[in-house]
C-alpha cells in the first residue's frame, strides 16, 4: 500500500515539476512561455518551435530594381525577377501567440528569432507574430493541427489600414454602423476542408469614420499585372467592405477596394518602367498601363488606403458608394 502510495506520490510530483518548466523563461532562450488561459487535461501533448522573420526591407526592393536595370536582354530580365529572393533576417524580442481550444500560450523569440511551445494538447492551433516596423504593424499567422511535433516559421509582414466613412443620402455622417472587410477573391483548396476568409471589423465613429486595420495587401508583382490588365482573380487582391446597420433590411451590398498602397503601386510602376528601359535598349515591344481598370485603383497614402464614401439608405437593403464603379 505504502508503495502504491510512493508511486503516485513521485508520478505527481514529476507533473508538477514538468508543468513549471513548460512557463520558465530563460535569458535569450529559443522557449519563453506563458500560457494566458488553460485548458483541459490530454494525455498526449506535443510542441511548435520555429523561427520569426523580419518583413522585407525597402533596401532590398532597390537592389533588386538596381540588377533589373543592368539586365542585357527581357529574358535576363525575367530570370532576375524570378529568382531574386529577399534574405530572411531572424526577428528578436517577438511575441508569438499559440491559441487552440481554450487555451492561449505565448513565446518570445531570442536573438536568432527562435521560439518555442512545449506541453501543448492536441488541437488545431493558430500560430501568430506581431511587430512594429517604421512605425508600420507587421503580423505573420499559420494555422495547424497539431498532433505530432510542428516546425512553423513566421515572416512578418507589413499590413495596412483601410478607411473610409459612412453617410446618408444626405450626406450626414452615419454612426454605430458595423462595418465587415472581408479579403476576396476566395478561393478554397480542393481537398482543403473547410476555410474562412481572412476578416477584419469596425463600427462607424460619430463623423461616420471607420478603420479596418491590420489587413495583409497584397504584392508589388500582382499589381503590376493589373497595372497592365486591369483585372486580377488572385486571391486577396481587394477587400470586400459590407456594412450593417439598424434600420436596414439585413445586409448591404458590397464595396470592393483593391488592397493597393502607394508604396506597392510606386513599386509596380518602377517595375513597369524599368521593364520597357530594358525592352527599348533591346529593341523589344514596350508595354502600357492599361487606363480603365475593372476595379479603379484606390486612393492611398503610405499603408493607408481611402475607401470610397458609403451612402446608408436607412429602410432599403443596399448601401452605395459615391463612384460609379461600385459592385454589389
Amino acid at each position: 500500500m505504502r508503495s502504491r502510495y510512493l508511486t503516485t506520490l513521485a508520478v505527481v510530483i514529476a507533473v508538477i515539476i514538468g508543468i513549471s518548466l513548460c512557463g520558465c523563461r530563460k535569458e535569450d532562450s529559443p522557449s519563453s512561455v506563458r500560457v494566458v488561459e488553460g485548458s483541459k487535461t490530454s494525455l498526449k501533448r506535443f510542441g511548435i518551435t520555429g523561427t520569426v522573420f523580419e518583413p522585407v526591407s525597402d533596401a532590398w526592393f532597390d537592389n533588386l530594381f538596381n540588377k533589373l536595370e543592368d539586365s542585357n536582354s527581357l529574358e535576363e530580365f525575367e530570370n532576375t525577377l524570378d529568382n531574386t529572393r529577399p534574405p530572411r533576417k531572424p526577428a528578436a524580442n517577438v511575441v508569438v501567440v499559440a491559441r487552440g481550444g481554450s487555451l492561449t500560450a505565448e513565446a518570445v523569440t531570442n536573438s536568432e528569432g527562435k521560439y518555442q511551445f512545449i506541453g501543448l494538447p492536441i488541437n488545431p492551433y493558430s500560430i501568430s507574430a506581431k511587430d512594429v516596423n517604421n512605425g508600420l504593424p507587421s503580423i505573420a499567422q499559420k494555422t495547424t493541427m497539431l498532433d505530432f511535433d510542428n516546425i512553423i516559421d513566421l515572416t512578418l509582414e507589413n499590413r495596412v489600414t483601410v478607411k473610409g466613412r459612412v453617410i446618408d443620402i444626405h450626406g450626414q455622417p452615419v454612426a454605430g454602423v458595423r462595418i465587415t472587410g472581408t479579403k476576396a477573391p476566395f478561393t478554397i483548396p480542393e481537398g482543403s476542408g473547410p476555410w474562412v476568409p481572412e476578416s477584419v471589423y469596425g463600427v462607424s465613429s460619430r463623423d461616420g469614420s471607420y478603420e479596418l486595420s491590420g489587413v495583409k495587401p497584397t504584392n508589388f508583382y500582382t499589381v503590376f499585372r493589373y497595372l497592365l490588365s486591369g483585372w486580377t482573380k488572385v486571391d486577396g487582391f481587394y477587400v470586400d467592405i459590407s456594412v450593417r446597420a439598424n434600420g436596414t433590411k439585413g445586409k448591404t451590398g458590397t464595396l470592393k477596394v483593391p488592397l493597393i498602397t502607394e508604396t506597392l503601386l510606386n513599386q509596380a510602376r518602377r517595375l513597369l518602367n524599368t521593364y520597357n528601359q530594358v525592352a527599348k535598349r533591346t529593341g523589344a515591344k514596350t508595354l502600357l498601363e492599361k487606363q480603365d481598370p475593372y476595379i479603379p485603383l484606390p486612393v492611398s497614402e503610405g499603408n493607408m488606403i481611402t475607401a470610397p464614401d458609403i451612402i446608408l439608405q436607412q429602410g432599403q437593403s443596399e448601401a452605395h458608394s459615391t463612384r460609379e464603379e461600385r459592385t454589389s
